[in-house]
């Protein structure tokens, strides 16, 4: 993983992505970019310029996509994915310039420059102290899989109180246990400005970029970034954080060629080969089902399918039962190997005259 940033200040992040249909963040092979400014509509990110007026899973003007979106720590209440949140903590409208001392979600208009939105946050003694924003991606790609994820992002900063505030990152894949990636971590200075205006961190260029990997986002799969945060040091009220000019990359791996495949072998219950045996495929991103004839050695192969994606592997025959007909399959490197064996057959004991 690698980590560029210019000054190490402590800022609280929202990190958004293009959606790629049905109000879903996604990405595809063939759209692996989105770029995020707050000013324009983002499909299944924001409805217009984003104006802190909520969250919901079909967002009017200026609010944010929930099914993008999971907010935990402030007083009024978690926002989970898919819910609405119109009011209070998540829907405290725009501000310029900064200085508010109530907690919760704003958008700061006019910086760096007139017509300029981007998303701020003010924490207060129990509005996000500690807190978390949790974002979802899914990938979007019928056939290919996401191996890594680069992200940049501008930090804008108001440093007009005496507390210091960390923040952290770390990301999953089924957001239940993530990983941290110290390397981000922020902390803003204690000491407040002697006079405290909003400023980027960093000059030239981005204020941060990460690259996450290896990672293995499967074709439908979900991918979640977090970013939560806290007091550090000091007393009083909290610096006022924004995030802006989000930039997300990702690389694919998989394609409609040939990727990986699955081969196997069938077997009678002493151990022996069955020849002449049907084995079938099916699966995700197969349009139909596919079969193959076991050899006099009892073996079967698969080629062409994709790394990542799980198929469900069936032995059929007229003249055996198996242990276990139907096994799933997930392609996790270039080939994987299955193996059926049938089922004895009962003695149907001494005939009956």
């Amino acid at each position: 993983m690698s980590f560029n940033s210019q000054k190490f200040l402590a800022p609280f992040l929202i990190l958004l992505l293009v959606a790629g249909s049905s109000a879903q963040v996604g990405l595809t092979a063939l759209a692996p970019s989105a770029s995020i400014d707050f000013e324009s509509t983002i499909e299944g990110v924001g409805s217009g310029t984003f104006e802190a007026v909520g969250f919901a899973p079909a967002p009017l003007a200026g609010q944010l996509d929930s099914d993008a979106w999971s907010v935990k720590g402030f007083s009024d209440g978690d926002l989970l994915f898919g819910g609405t949140a119109v009011s209070g903590d998540l829907a405290r409208g725009t501000i310029a310039g900064g200085g508010t001392s109530t907690g919760g979600l704003y958008a700061l208009a006019d910086f760096p420059s007139a017509g300029g939105h981007s998303a701020a946050f003010q924490s207060g003694g129990t509005d996000f102290t500690p807190g978390s924003i949790t974002l979802k991606i899914t990938n979007l790609d019928p056939k290919q899989i996401i191996v890594s994820l680069t992200v940049s992002y501008d930090i804008y900063e108001l440093n007009d109180q005496g507390r210091s505030t960390y923040l952290y990152f770390s990301y999953s894949g089924d957001d239940v246990s993530y990983t941290p990636l110290p390397m981000l971590d922020h902390t803003t200075v204690e000491a407040a400005d002697a006079s405290p205006e909003f400023f980027k961190i960093g000059k030239g260029g981005p204020s941060r970029t990460v690259t996450i990997n290896p990672i293995s986002v499967i074709p439908n799969g979900e991918f979640f970034l977090r970013w939560e945060s806290d007091d550090f040091s000091g007393t009083g009220s909290r610096d006022e954080l924004a995030i802006d000019n989000i930039s997300i990359q990702a690389q694919f791996l998989g394609t409609t060629g040939a990727e990986g495949s699955i081969e196997g072998r069938v077997l009678s219950a002493d151990g022996k080969p069955l020849g002449f045996v049907t084995v079938l495929l099916s699966g995700n991103g197969e349009e139909g089902a596919r079969y193959a004839l076991t050899s006099h050695f009892g073996r079967f192969r698969f080629d062409g399918l994709v790394v990542g994606n799980t198929y469900v592997i069936q032995a059929i025959s007229g003249r055996d039962s198996f242990e276990t007909p139907s096994i799933p399959v997930t392609l996790n490197g270039k080939s994987e190997f299955v193996t059926f064996r049938s089922v004895p057959v009962a003695d149907p004991g001494p005939a009956v005259p």
